[in-house]
Order: C-alpha cells, then sequence, then structure tokens
C-alpha cells in the first residue's frame, strides 16, 4: 500500500484529518475513512481555511504513525491468512 499524506480540513474549533484506515475483518482486507482531531484552532488562525505551518508538521508526524500501522496491519493480516490456508490445505489431505 502506498503511503498516505491525508487531507487536513477545518471543522469549527479544531484542525481535522482525514485518511483511510486498513483493517483485517474475518479474513478480508477492510478500509475505512477516519477524522482526527490534530490541534485545535488557535486566534491567530482567525478565518484560515489553509493549515498553517505547525498544523502541517503535525500532519506529517501523525500520518508517519498511522503509515507505520498500516504496514504492520497489512503484513500480519497477510501472515494469518497465510496460515489459516496452510492449515485448510493440510486438513485436506
Amino acid at each position: 500500500m502506498r503511503r498516505q499524506k491525508g487531507h487536513v480540513m477545518r471543522s469549527r474549533k479544531w484542525w481535522l484529518i482525514v485518511y483511510r484506515d486498513v483493517t483485517l475483518d474475518g479474513g478480508a482486507i477492510v478500509t475505512k475513512t477516519k477524522r482526527e482531531k490534530l490541534t485545535e484552532v488557535l486566534p491567530e488562525h482567525g478565518r484560515m481555511l489553509i493549515p498553517p505551518a505547525s498544523v502541517l508538521s503535525a500532519q506529517t508526524e501523525f500520518m508517519a504513525l498511522v503509515n507505520g500501522q498500516i504496514k504492520t496491519r497489512l503484513l500480519d493480516a497477510a501472515r494469518t491468512v497465510a496460515r489459516e490456508k496452510q492449515r485448510e490445505d493440510h486438513e485436506s489431505f
């Protein structure tokens, strides 16, 4: 899976990040859209719609964690599916 950057948006008092999360559900890989709070909108952000540099750096840090977790989960999911397939192959003999 390619690395995500996420999308930063403003929602009332918060800068939010929107990204896709990957999980394993019953042997199938499922993706869901998630939203997380990054930082609170500061008074100096005023009516900004484009995030300031401090928010963009928080985005980079957050997505580094998310991308690492997704990669780990996908590898674990692939190993789990491979083990289940081996068990099924053994049982069929």
